[in-house]
C-alpha cells in the first residue's frame, strides 16, 4: 500500500509542487522506494538527520512524479547528476527538492527550476556580507521584515536560484541581484552575465519556500 499520509500539493505556487512531512512509520516504505545508488548514498551519511532528510526528499519528489504521471512511486526512477543535482533517469521533467527539519518539498517542471526550503531562525548578523552585493544593502532597510526573517529569506531567493542554474553555492550568490516584492512574494533576480530569473516565495510551517525559474517563461 502507497502511505500518501503528510504529503500535500502546494497551492500557492503555480507549478506542480509536493510538500512532506517525515513520518517514522511512512519512512520504512519510502526507502523501498530507493534505488541501489540512492540506498548507498544514505548509508554513506553519517547522521540520522542526514538520512531522514534524504528520504523524506525523495519520497516527495517521488510522489510528486507519481500524481503527475500516474505511476506508482516506487517506479520512479531517480538519480544524481555529477554536479550534485537529483535528476529523473529521463531528464526529464527538471525537479529540484530542499529539505529541513522533518520537512521537504519538491517541485518539477519542462524548465529549469531551482527551490529551497529554510527554516526561520536567528543567523549571523553578517551573513548579509556573504549573500549580498553592496548594491543590495539597501535591502535590510526596505524590505520589512525582522532581521533573522529577512536573512532566511534572502538566503533562499538565492539558494533556490543558484540550484536552478544547476550551480549552487559553487556560484557567489553576490553576481545575484535581487528586487523583492514582498507584498506579492515574488521577486526578480538579476544574474551577472546571465538571463533574469524570478522568484515566487511563501512563509509556511515556520519556513521560507522559494521557487525560482527562468524569468522569461514568468513573462511569456
Amino acid at each position: 500500500m502507497v502511505r500518501r499520509r503528510k504529503a500535500r500539493m502546494m497551492r500557492s505556487v503555480d507549478l506542480p509542487a509536493r510538500w512532506l512531512t517525515h513520518d517514522a512509520a511512512a519512512a520504512r516504505e519510502w526507502e523501498t522506494w530507493l534505488t541501489a545508488e540512492e540506498q548507498a548514498q544514505v548509508a554513506s551519511f553519517g547522521h540520522p538527520d542526514r538520512r531522514r532528510e534524504f528520504v523524506t526528499g525523495r519520497a516527495a519528489l517521488r510522489l510528486l512524479l507519481a500524481d503527475h504521471q500516474r505511476r506508482d512511486p516506487s517506479t520512479i526512477a531517480l538519480t544524481t547528476a555529477a554536479d550534485g543535482a537529483v535528476e529523473t533517469a529521463q531528464g526529464d521533467p527538471h525537479v529540484s527538492l530542499a529539505h529541513t527539519g522533518p520537512h521537504a518539498v519538491a517541485v518539477a517542471a519542462p524548465h529549469p527550476v531551482g527551490v529551497d526550503l529554510e527554516h526561520i531562525q536567528p543567523r549571523r548578523a553578517d551573513l548579509h556580507r556573504f549573500l549580498l552585493h553592496p548594491s543590495e544593502y539597501d535591502l535590510l532597510d526596505t524590505v520589512e521584515l525582522m532581521r533573522d526573517e529577512l536573512l532566511v529569506l534572502l538566503w533562499t531567493l538565492k539558494e533556490a536560484t543558484l540550484k536552478g542554474l544547476r550551480t549552487g553555492f559553487r556560484r557567489s550568490p553576490k553576481t545575484l541581484r535581487l528586487t523583492i516584492d514582498l507584498p506579492a512574494r515574488a521577486a526578480n533576480v538579476a544574474v551577472v552575465d546571465g538571463k533574469p530569473w524570478a522568484v515566487q516565495f511563501q512563509r509556511t510551517h515556520g519556513c521560507w519556500l522559494s521557487i525560482a525559474r527562468p524569468a522569461a517563461l514568468v513573462l511569456s
